[in-house]
């Protein structure tokens, strides 16, 4: 398995603020990395070093769609513990 580099600190707490917009979201890691769950369905996360634009706007529609796109789909059935 390839090693996963960690995201600079700026980088989450900017993920941290746009999760803001979803605010009903649960917010949780997955493989060390921040992201934000809606009934069981993840619909924004960060990876790595990614790229995200200081274009406000666009960034606050896109989490806002992905947010809206999640809230159409079912929620997720737990997994039975072993």
């Amino acid at each position: 398995m390839p090693a996963f580099r960690k995201s600079p600190p700026e980088l989450v707490a900017r993920f941290d603020e746009l999760a803001l917009l979803a605010s009903d979201a649960d917010r949780r890691q997955v493989f060390g990395y921040p992201v934000c769950v809606l009934r069981g369905n993840m619909f924004i996360g960060l990876h790595e070093n990614a790229s995200v634009t200081d274009d406000e706007d666009a960034v606050a529609a896109w989490v806002r769609r992905s947010r809206a796109y999640a809230e159409q789909l079912p929620p997720k059935k737990a997994k039975k513990k072993n």
